[in-house]
């Protein structure tokens, strides 16, 4: 397995995630990505999904060296398998976006699109690994945002605590290697977890479909997915069990937020509670 050093900028504006759709040229199997690429020798890492993602989509961005995540993850392009090292940079455009220009690039570059941030991250999941790590870079940039607004003190900064808790409880468990440890940490974990998902279905999500006019029927799904690796873990609390929950957990918990707290910061804290509280 090749070893890859790459770099990518996820790069999002006016609620919309810049994307560059690629065709294997072996399986001819489309997908899109984050504009990104190899780090060249000497090159900083922010510099090259700087660069890449101009050559690959036409898009000067500026990019934050502070927010910035590191994952690897095997990838297999045209027949050969890599072993990958990304660093995913949060990054914003330096003009406001439009239409995109059309660039000379490799023939496997099929063009890039602006798409809803939401569904470009959808469209990312054909790759679980690279679509979890756009995920979190997004939501580092929402939670700057966020806590700038006036109305954050409310069930928003509520929500995004008690979730963080269970991000911590759940990297926690997974440190753990013996099923002993694991099942006694678990044990208090999903029993929130379970109190957690019927309050949010009970109050939560009602809110979000009367304000959005959109069920949140990923959500529902997320929950029950989440609850059959919770399953998993009591029935076998092995160290493979409890991490692939922890990844499901926070994979679920960024979807949420980036859904639910924009509708929470629309409504004055007050207003937000008597809202919540008048949904039960």
């Amino acid at each position: 397995m090749k070893q890859r050093v790459r770099a990518s900028a996820v790069c999002e504006a006016e609620g919309r995630l810049l994307l560059v759709r690629l065709r294997d040229p072996v399986t001819r199997v489309e997908a899109l990505y984050p504009p990104g690429g190899g780090v060249e020798p000497g090159e900083p890492p922010d510099e090259t999904a700087r660069r890449e993602t101009l050559e690959e989509t036409g898009v000067r961005v500026r990019v934050d060296p502070r927010l910035v995540l590191v994952d690897r993850y095997p990838f297999t392009w045209a027949g050969v398998d890599y072993d990958v090292t990304t660093h995913y940079f949060a990054a914003t455009p330096e003009t406001p976006p439009a239409e995109l220009p059309k660039v000379i690039d490799a023939e496997y570059n099929l063009g890039a699109v602006w798409m809803p941030t939401n569904d470009g991250l959808e469209a990312l999941e054909v790759h679980p690994a690279i679509a979890t790590s756009a995920s979190r870079v997004v939501r580092q940039m929402r939670v700057v945002e966020w806590t700038r607004h006036p109305n954050f003190a409310g069930p928003a900064s509520m929500l995004l605590g008690i979730h963080d808790q269970f991000r911590r409880a759940a990297e926690h468990v997974a440190s753990f290697d013996r099923r002993e440890q694991i099942g006694r940490a678990f044990g208090p974990l999903s029993r929130a977890l379970h109190h957690h998902h019927h309050a949010e279905e009970a109050m939560l999500f009602p809110l979000i479909e009367r304000s959005t006019g959109i069920a949140p029927t990923r959500l529902v799904s997320d929950h029950e997915t989440l609850t059959d690796a919770i399953t998993v873990v009591e029935e076998a609390p092995t160290k493979e069990a409890s991490a692939r929950f922890a990844r499901v957990l926070g994979d679920h918990l960024d979807r949420e937020e980036l859904l639910v707290v924009p509708v929470l910061l629309s409504l004055a804290p007050a207003e937000a509670w008597a809202t919540i509280d008048g949904v039960r």
